[in-house]
């Protein structure tokens, strides 16, 4: 969820992750799953960076298809 709110929003990962103040290749590791279990802290900068509530972190994406 993380990579499709940071590509919404037209960031790149470089971006995202000088905006979060964490390394590139830890928003990367999590971005693709090598990181299962990145820190509270950081998925509160990831989320502020992101202007989200940490909780939109893992928010299933809507299906508004049929309405």
């Amino acid at each position: 969820m993380i990579k499709k709110l940071r590509i919404d929003r037209g960031l790149k990962a470089v971006e995202l992750a000088r905006r979060a103040s964490i390394d590139p290749r830890t928003l990367s590791a999590i971005e693709t799953g090598r990181n299962t279990a990145p820190s509270s802290t950081t998925l509160r900068k990831i989320a502020d960076a992101l202007g989200v509530d940490i909780r939109d972190l893992w928010a299933a994406p809507t299906d508004t298809a049929g309405e």
